[in-house]
């Protein structure tokens, strides 16, 4: 029996998960990731990871199928190199396949962490079955990737699918990618939480400071959802307008796209219904010319093995 290996790398932590060839995950093992530590000692730890997991299970590397990868940044698929990454200082141009088979050589897949969220839930999700998706990843940032008649979509440069970076409002604030009004700059966690703090610093009653012991700065998304999900009105408002601004975006994929579903995921995805209402609702509004009866919305149903999913199914397309 062959297996296959899916490596979610992220800033903070990286997780291994062994697959038996149908992509049923039947193990899993995680380590920090220490960016600070370097390139290579990240790829090194990374491939102790994989070595720990196999050896767990009982089986032998020679019984490895492939490995594939999520990682965060701009890569060069084919070439299995990181152009540059946001989560990881200096990895620019580094051969990121090429060093990990130093130490174990390999099948080895790379692919961008938000479209390896895509491609679980292509196969494995909520878009089994069609074949034209578009994924929202909410979260530390906001990611996105697109699944065109049935193939993965990453564009001329391998850099398309930046869903986060759609312009949302032109006179809303800074992103980080240095534009203006980008989904991002609304829909992040700390997006979200700046928010909540403005309207308790505007005077909006809400139970939010009593939840953290009125230290706003301990705000986060999750507390968010629970003081939405006590009847917070402060809450469900902050909500209401997050999923306007995720649903103006997902209105305008319906209309260049017209994709049969639209998912949202990612630890922000955790707030459920407060958020999903709000975007359904705007999406309603907006998409007319391609109507919103055309799309499903969706939550994803795979939360955090989406990310795992997608670079083992890297691994099954590539047979």
């Amino acid at each position: 029996m062959s297996y296959i290996i899916g490596i979610d790398l992220g800033g903070t932590n990286m997780v291994a998960a062994l697959a038996h060839e149908n992509g049923t995950i039947i193990a899993r093992d995680r380590a920090e990731t220490m960016v600070d530590s370097g390139f290579t000692d990240v790829v090194r730890r990374m491939a102790e990871l994989v070595q720990r997991l196999v050896d767990g299970a009982g089986i032998s590397l020679r019984q490895v199928e492939g490995i594939g990868m999520g990682v965060p940044g701009y890569l060069d698929m084919t070439g299995g190199i990181v152009h540059f990454s946001p989560n990881f200082v200096g990895w620019t141009e580094v051969p990121l396949v090429d060093e990990f088979r130093k130490h174990m050589p390999l099948p080895v897949y790379i692919v961008n962490d938000v479209n390896s969220h895509a491609l679980g839930e292509y196969r494995f999700g909520a878009g089994r079955g069609a074949e034209y998706i578009a994924v929202l990843a909410l979260g530390t940032g906001v990611g996105g990737g697109l699944i065109l008649d049935g193939r993965l979509y990453s564009g001329s440069t391998e850099g398309g699918g930046e869903l986060g970076h759609i312009i949302v409002d032109p006179d809303g604030p800074r992103c980080e990618c240095g534009c203006y009004g980008c989904l991002e700059a609304f829909a992040k966690a700390q997006a979200i939480t700046d928010r909540a703090a403005l309207k308790l610093q505007q005077g909006k009653r809400s139970i939010i400071p009593e939840m953290v012991d009125g230290d706003i700065r301990s705000i986060t998304p999750a507390v968010v959802a629970q003081a939405a999900e006590a009847g917070d009105e402060t809450a469900i408002e902050v909500w209401n307008e997050v999923g306007m601004y995720v649903g103006i975006a997902a209105a305008g994929l319906i209309q260049a796209l017209s994709p049969q579903v639209i998912i949202i995921g990612g630890g922000i995805a955790r707030a459920g219904r407060f958020l999903i209402d709000p975007i359904r609702r705007t999406v309603e509004a907006r998409a007319l010319l391609i109507p919103a009866s055309t799309c499903r919305l969706e939550l994803s149903p795979l939360g955090d093995d989406a990310g795992l999913l997608g670079a083992i199914s890297l691994v099954i397309e590539k047979r």
